[in-house]
């Protein structure tokens, strides 16, 4: 199993719609084969600045491959759904979180 991990940066002026918006996408990022339960946190980061709001979610993938056909089949249309409802008032950054057992 993989963490496969997004952190965004929001303006704090968007927050709101955005986390109206979150529940729903990861929904449906839940439903995509290999993907399982995904969690929201926000993120208590001394860095960010008073106008910002800091999230992370995880999302729980069952192997790399069911990683790889997300990236290569949905991902852009999934992040341009984002870009497209908020254009540059937020900032996103992935990384995969892998076991070490």
């Amino acid at each position: 199993m993989l963490i496969y991990e997004v952190n965004l940066t929001v303006e704090r002026a968007i927050a709101d719609q955005y986390l109206e918006w979150l529940e729903p996408h990861m929904q449906e990022m839940e439903r995509f084969d290999g993907f399982g339960a995904a969690s929201a946190y926000r993120v208590a980061d001394p860095a960010a600045k008073p106008d910002q709001v800091v999230l992370c979610v995880q999302y729980r993938v069952a192997s790399r491959e069911a990683l790889e056909d997300y990236l290569s089949n949905h991902a852009q249309r999934m992040r341009e759904d984002g870009i497209r409802r908020f254009g540059d008032s937020f900032s996103a950054a992935r990384r995969v979180l892998e076991p070490l057992q």
